[in-house]
């Protein structure tokens, strides 16, 4: 069996590609490590690609900057917060990661799913 990646390393991969987001290929590996429950109520992806482009998090895409500042487990949800500095205003902002361990299949993007980390949600929280 292949190795699982963790939380942090789910959300370094994100941040990532977000960050040199070209024609919405971050936004799109944004939308494959979304849980199916975050896909359910999103939506497709064109629907999540307009949505992430919205005032609360594109300052995500394309972003200057970004650290990850902690994270924390708590019943067996993961939490991780990072500061992006906004290509848009040149100001901070922070955002929480809220990750859980998925397993069954994931129609969204055809893959069962074992013990895999996925996004149910980002907050903005500031």
């Amino acid at each position: 069996m292949a190795n699982i990646m963790s939380a942090r390393e789910i959300v370094e991969i994100q941040m990532n590609q977000l960050k040199n987001d070209k024609y919405s290929s971050g936004i799109k590996v944004a939308y494959f490590f979304a849980s199916p429950e975050n896909k359910s109520s999103t939506g497709p992806f064109y629907r999540f690609k307009e949505m992430v482009k919205n005032d609360i998090y594109k300052h995500l895409i394309n972003n200057k900057s970004y650290k990850i500042l902690n994270q924390k487990i708590k019943n067996k949800e993961y939490y991780i917060k990072t500061r992006v500095l906004s290509k848009f205003d040149d100001n901070y902002h922070h955002y929480l990661f809220i990750l859980t361990q998925k397993n069954g299949y994931d129609k969204y993007s055809n893959k069962y799913l074992y013990n895999y980390f996925r996004t149910d949600a980002v907050i903005k929280i500031n």
